[in-house]
């Protein structure tokens, strides 16, 4: 399985990288800092080392690999980049998610936990580019935050065992939306002065249809705020890290 990933993960992530670079109108030579998300195997060295020799981007690119944040870490890798970024104006910076589940499958596990992760989580590589400058088009980052469920570790985690990753998911999940959306309201009125029913859209995970019906039942929400992530859903599954780029 780590020979696949690795294999996969160099060839895929390096076409997907160009293509961003390219679709961001910079050169390889302009990233400055390049992160990778992926919690569905193990590189040593990480990827993002590989990627500055497989694209011969700078020898003084800044390495951020996140390996152990699961789903969110699409958006920590965000979060990231953007510290970075508002540092100097050529701090642009390259950000690649892959998630291989299919290599974390385990038959022998038959929790319905085991079964579940089996059916609804994909595999996805994808790349992006977050300018520093104002010169080209696309989203601009207005306010970053971060937000930790206290007592919540045990919600879904890895048992590593000799025959690799065994995923473990706690039904609790299904309920902590109701903990989580008063938060959401709270930094979304301070970032924007309204509730969250008058966005226009959201970039939700896709970590089940339950957990994107309780969002828009607990926030209030017409359906269609959240469509790209159904949307998502239904093609892709759930793609861990690399959800919130699908999205958008």
């Amino acid at each position: 399985r780590s020979i696949v990933y690795e294999r996969e993960a160099r060839q895929m992530s390096s076409a997907a990288a160009r293509q961003a670079i390219e679709n961001a109108g910079l050169q390889i030579s302009d990233i400055r800092m390049v992160i990778v998300t992926s919690c569905t195997g193990f590189m040593m060295p990480s990827l993002t080392a590989h990627l500055i020799n497989d694209l011969a981007l700078p020898t003084s690119t800044v390495q951020s690999p996140i390996a152990q944040l699961g789903c969110v870490a699409g958006a920590a890798a965000i979060n990231r980049a953007n510290d970075f970024a508002r540092l100097d104006a050529r701090n642009h910076v390259l950000i690649v998610s892959l998630e291989f589940s299919s290599l974390c499958y385990q038959p022998d596990d038959t929790k319905l936990h085991a079964f579940i992760s089996a059916a609804l989580f994909g595999d996805a590589v994808s790349a992006c580019v977050l300018r520093a400058d104002d010169q080209a088009g696309g989203f601009k980052i207005k306010k970053t935050e971060s937000y930790f469920l206290p007592k919540s570790e045990h919600y879904i985690k890895y048992d590593v065992k000799d025959t690799g990753f065994h995923f473990t998911l706690d039904k609790a999940v299904m309920n902590s939306i109701k903990d989580v959306a008063p938060v959401m309201e709270r930094l979304n009125y301070e970032s924007f002065e309204q509730n969250c029913a008058h966005n226009d859209f959201f970039i939700f995970h896709t970590g089940g249809r339950k957990i994107l019906d309780e969002l828009v039942m607990h926030l209030d929400l017409a359906s269609n705020r959240v469509s790209q992530s159904r949307s998502s859903q239904s093609e892709a599954g759930n793609i861990a890290s690399v959800v919130v780029f699908d999205v958008l």
